[in-house]
């Protein structure tokens, strides 16, 4: 099926079933539960196909056509439950993998509620925001928060349970990251055009490459032949896919280092087009399967991390490669997070992260720029360590924000 056919298809399914998507408490059996179940299932496999599509000036027209209620520049990245029961306001902004959770089910009932996001908000990554909650306008709500459901104007909270934090709001260019000229919109869509369309390309031909070899592996030696050359073919593939991805870094980007860019410059889009790759070409065609293998640390080597012996990384989501060091025989466990720039007010803020010699990083855990985990410390999972934290040697912590176990 032809990929804007799939899309329009999609479209159809989820608007088809938005009707039954009603605030209030359902039965657990009924249609409101059928109609949640499909609309998430079409999400959920949307996004895995459209990845490239997210984060980019195209993403507005795409959950529009879907339903979901967005407003003038608001930027969304790949989030989980995005429906027409969510509300998005101007100039708002919701990070990788936040979750609308729009409905919870109890007892044998569900409880569906809209989620509102006001205006100039932001929702950071792996945020959760519960049914019935109401985001007030420039808000932020901190990387792994589960959000309260009433959060005021201006207000500012992180953790979980969620604590409310005094913040200075930035004010950068309005021209560099909520009212661009002409021309930067046309730039920025030029060149997210590229990233659309770069790692799909490649992966069709790469695919196209490996099976015509192994067809004419199997005409001339036979079936058994073909089959014992498929692992070979499907590294090669992988290892291009690799070696591609660490090319894009080296000539788009260079050496990451600290600083900030505003949202609305080519810093950020060639960026963004590093991180697609690396998804969708290093990850989708070898990495994720070499996690927490020696190829590992080899590839993060390669793209310019300091690596030490015997490191155990069980992630992908490592950014601003320069920026990272992994000390001899330091663990990153699985989901965790070496976050090396933040990104509300629009501005992507660039520091480093390092893990001392024999250090941990906890499952679904998160670490933020300019920050250290010394020597032999232990950070358990779903943990935030904040930005500017340095975690002395041998000591143990839990909790987002961390405190002492």
């Amino acid at each position: 099926m032809r990929p804007r056919v799939a899309r329009l298809l999609a479209a159809l399914v989820v608007r088809a079933a938005s009707p039954l998507l009603r605030p209030g408490w359902h039965p657990e059996e009924g249609a409101t539960r059928w109609a949640l179940w499909l609309t998430e299932a079409v999400m959920e496999a949307t996004n895995e196909v459209l990845f490239p599509l997210y984060a980019s000036v195209y993403t507005r027209f795409w959950l529009r056509l879907l339903g979901v209620k967005i407003g003038r520049r608001t930027e969304v990245s790949v989030v989980s439950g995005l429906s027409q029961l969510a509300t998005l306001g101007d100039t708002s902004f919701a990070a990788d993998v936040a979750v609308f959770a729009a409905w919870r089910s109890r007892q044998g009932w569900l409880r569906v509620g809209e989620i509102e996001v006001g205006s100039g908000s932001f929702i950071g990554n792996g945020a959760i925001l519960t049914e019935s909650t109401k985001v007030g306008d420039g808000s932020l709500v901190g990387v792994l928060t589960t959000a309260p459901r009433e959060i005021a104007d201006g207000a500012s909270w992180f953790g979980s349970p969620a604590l409310e934090l005094p913040r200075r709001p930035d004010a950068p260019d309005p021209s560099r990251t909520t009212n661009p000229t002409r021309r930067l919109v046309l730039a920025r869509g030029a060149t997210e055009l590229v990233r659309i369309l770069l790692p799909g390309t490649v992966s069709l031909i790469l695919g196209s490459v490996m099976f015509l070899v192994l067809e004419r592996i199997g005409s001339g030696h036979g079936v058994w032949v073909m089959a014992a050359a498929a692992p070979i073919a499907f590294l090669a593939a992988g290892v291009s896919a690799v070696a591609l991805t660490i090319a894009v870094k080296w000539l788009l980007i260079g050496r990451y280092r600290a600083g900030e860019h505003p949202l609305w410059s080519f810093f950020v889009w060639r960026d963004e087009i590093m991180n697609t790759c690396q998804e969708r070409l290093a990850a989708a065609w070898l990495m994720s399967s070499a996690q927490a293998t020696p190829l590992m640390s080899i590839y993060l080597r390669l793209m310019g991390t300091k690596v030490g012996r015997d490191v155990w990384c069980e992630t992908m989501t490592i950014t601003e490669f320069d920026m990272v060091e992994l000390e001899d025989g330091c663990v990153v466990n699985r989901h965790a997070i070496v976050q090396t720039h933040l990104f509300h007010d629009r501005l992507l803020r660039i520091g480093p992260a390092s893990l001392g010699v024999g250090s941990t990083l906890g499952p679904i855990s998160a670490m933020l720029p300019d920050t250290s985990i010394g020597a032999g410390c232990s950070v358990s999972g779903r943990s935030v360590v904040m930005r500017g934290e340095r975690l002395p040697a041998g000591t143990r912590w839990h909790g987002a924000p961390v405190v002492a176990a």
